[in-house]
């Protein structure tokens, strides 16, 4: 059975409601599920958010509304993040984003994904996300993460340059 340490576990993404943060597991796939269902009507996807994430996750009848708006809110932002993802890939600049406050490890994975890009070859755009509510809105609760192309590859730990070769290869 997967624990919470073992990278099968599902991952909980944090979801600001009513202002407080709180993890949601399965979000991503409820997203998806709701996606693949052609839903135009908000009303009926917040719906079906809610009752697609209350299956993975305790949702107090009292704040069930505060979770729709929440739930509502985060599909939109995904489909925009996700288009602006297939916006740049057209494009065909890959990008990387290093995600940390700015600590030692933040600053070792920036010059491991520099070096690895020089011995790749791979042109790319590097981005450094340092606000820790943007760190949060990409799922990483552990510092320093690592994202290529939209896609979480890290967290918590700096990678060898070897294994940041191998994603950025994958990633062209």
């Amino acid at each position: 059975m997967a624990g919470c340490c073992d990278p099968r576990a599902p991952k909980a993404i944090p979801l600001l409601v009513n202002g407080r943060q709180v993890g949601i597991v399965g979000l991503e796939q409820a997203v998806l599920e709701v996606q693949s269902k052609g839903m135009i009507d908000e009303d009926q996807i917040a719906g079906e958010l809610l009752r697609l994430v209350k299956q993975k996750n305790y949702v107090p009848e009292s704040a069930a509304e505060h979770y729709r708006q929440a739930l509502l809110a985060y599909y939109r932002q995904y489909g925009q993040k996700v288009n602006m993802q297939n916006q740049e890939r057209s494009a065909g600049q890959m990008q990387i984003k290093v995600l940390g406050p700015g600590c030692k490890k933040c600053k070792a994975m920036y010059e491991a994904v520099q070096k690895a890009l020089a011995a790749t070859g791979v042109e790319a755009e590097v981005m450094k996300v340092e606000n820790p509510a943007q760190i949060a809105e990409h799922g990483v609760l552990l510092t320093p993460g690592l994202m290529i192309n939209g896609q979480l590859k890290v967290s918590g730990r700096v990678p060898g340059q070897a294994e940041i070769e191998k994603w950025i290869k994958e990633g062209v």
